[in-house]
């Protein structure tokens, strides 16, 4: 039996909702929060979203989708083209090559690998958006408050995104 229009928009919707999510977090991560003392550094939501569907549901973040998602941070965060979607792919590529090691393992060790991958990636950023400018730049202070929150904020972010694939995801 050939499945219906709605069986199809159903499945469609639930292989988008990774990209919808990560996109949501782009969008999170621009809006400016006017939070005394934070500043302008806040958590890297969709670096989050990116590492937690590359790691469970890699079939639904792929590289293309990723590639899309840090453009789309770069274009509206002001950053240079490239810087975002570079850092972000470097992040894929290292937890897709180490998800066998990651995947079943207490959340500890899933914790720790996501600080290693997102200092990895936030050195990438540093480092190409240094060559951009041609200068080594400043701001070793806001990475830093940047990687402790968003470091912090993970593993509410990871509860949530495991809440969302258990309730939406589990059939697809």
């Amino acid at each position: 039996m050939k499945p219906t229009l709605w069986t199809r928009l159903d499945a469609l919707s639930r292989h988008l909702t990774p990209f919808g999510i990560a996109f949501f977090a782009v969008l999170l991560a621009v809006v400016p929060w006017r939070i005394p003392s934070l500043g302008v550094a806040g958590p890297i939501w969709p670096l989050m979203a990116v590492f937690y569907w590359t790691l469970y549901r890699p079939d639904l973040m792929p590289a293309l989708a990723v590639f899309v998602i840090g453009l789309l941070f770069d274009a509206l965060s002001g950053a240079p083209l490239g810087v975002n979607v570079l850092a972000f792919l470097t992040l894929h590529g290292l937890v897709a090559g180490q998800r066998r090691f990651f995947y079943g393992k207490p959340f500890m060790l899933i914790w720790l690998g996501f600080a290693v991958a997102t200092a990895t990636a936030l050195a990438v950023a540093w480092v190409l958006t240094a060559l951009w400018y041609g200068s080594v730049i400043g701001g070793q202070d806001r990475m830093v408050a940047q990687f402790v929150m968003t470091v912090g904020c993970f593993p509410l972010v990871s509860w949530a995104l495991f809440m969302w694939q258990r309730t939406f995801l589990k059939s697809v």
